[in-house]
């Protein structure tokens, strides 16, 4: 895009990011495949201050070959100092905006009313976020309609970049010797509420009885965890065991081991704009996964790459799609 003309090819991250996570593995990856060598600039300290202090050290020592200033997800709040250094080196600006801090924290998780002035703070951050950058990168064609229609963004500076997967981790599952008598159904998140979770719970009671050898596996914690937990116990489930965070190479062996996985079921607008990282991981090992159908999702899959699609918000249409899975399943087996 708007670097395919610079005579110099080196673009520096500015950031804090984890560099071992497979959305920002896979934006270096697509700016290398464009002639791009990436230069990371990286931070551990605590504090903004001293974070854009280190950060600012390490630009100034590196910019000379540099072409742009990449801010990686998380990054919003350093957005606009690193707008500053990039016209102080003249070098193009690229943020990695990935959502919506504003739709996240107060739409999505409901942390504060949409009059709070944290709200505000929030908003004003997103439209920056939006606008300072040269090139802003998002995560689906339905996310790029979403940051132009809300904060006004100028389409052609919006990058679509798919979160993608971990292929050296997640990669095709094992073929088995012969069926398990257990049906292994693998959710994993961080339990923030768009992922429906609650969906997921009710229709594992509805299954319960009537496919007593289906079994759920969650893995992971967050915001809604306590509440999922006592949902479970309300219900007396026993076909679900909660699992806590696993390492990333953990997590690839649970989902290869899986009989299929659980994407995203909530009702909140911003399921509509994304496809969460577990899709693209699911698909990778060749394992079946049943999410909520959105606009984004059918940007990139269908039944034929293995991903299932049942109404959101909706239990029952969980519960046949996992049903739907299941018998596939055996009729393979």
């Amino acid at each position: 895009m708007m670097l395919l003309h610079m005579t110099k090819n080196v673009i520096l991250t500015f950031g804090y990011h984890d560099r071992e996570s497979p959305r920002h593995r896979n934006i270096c990856k697509a700016y290398a495949q464009e002639g791009f060598s990436i230069t990371e600039c990286h931070t551990q300290k605590n504090g903004l201050v001293p974070k854009l202090k280190e950060l600012g050290e390490q630009v100034k020592k590196h910019h000379t070959n540099a072409c742009a200033l990449l801010v990686p997800f998380p990054g919003h709040h350093l957005t606009p100092f690193a707008w500053f250094i990039a016209k102080r080196y003249r070098l193009k600006l690229i943020v990695d905006m990935f959502f919506s801090l504003h739709e996240i924290t107060i739409e999505d998780r409901r942390r504060h009313s949409r009059w709070h002035p944290q709200a505000f703070f929030l908003w004003i951050l997103d439209f920056l976020c939006s606008h300072l950058p040269d090139e802003v990168i998002i995560d689906t064609e339905a996310h790029k309609k979403f940051l132009v229609d809300r904060f006004k963004a100028n389409p052609k500076k919006v990058r679509v970049i798919y979160v993608g997967t971990r292929e050296d981790l997640f990669r095709p599952k094992p073929l088995k010797d012969h069926p398990q008598s257990i049906f292994e159904v693998l959710f994993y998140g961080t339990y923030i509420p768009h992922q429906g979770i609650e969906y997921i719970v009710q229709a594992a009671k509805t299954l319960e009885s009537s496919h007593s050898n289906i079994h759920f596996t969650f893995i992971g914690k967050g915001q809604t965890y306590p509440a999922i937990q006592r949902i479970v116990q309300e219900l007396n489930l026993t076909n679900i065991t909660f699992k806590p965070f696993l390492p990333l190479e953990q997590l690839a062996q649970h989902v290869r081991g899986a009989d299929m996985c659980l994407g995203v079921f909530g009702t909140a607008p911003k399921v509509q704009n994304v496809i969460s990282h577990k899709i693209f991981d699911a698909v990778a090992c060749n394992v079946p996964i049943l999410t909520a159908q959105s606009h984004a999702i059918r940007e990139k899959f269908s039944e034929k790459d293995g991903v299932y699609f049942c109404r959101a918000g909706n239990p029952e249409a969980i519960a046949d799609g996992i049903i739907k899975i299941y018998t596939a399943h055996h009729a393979q087996s």
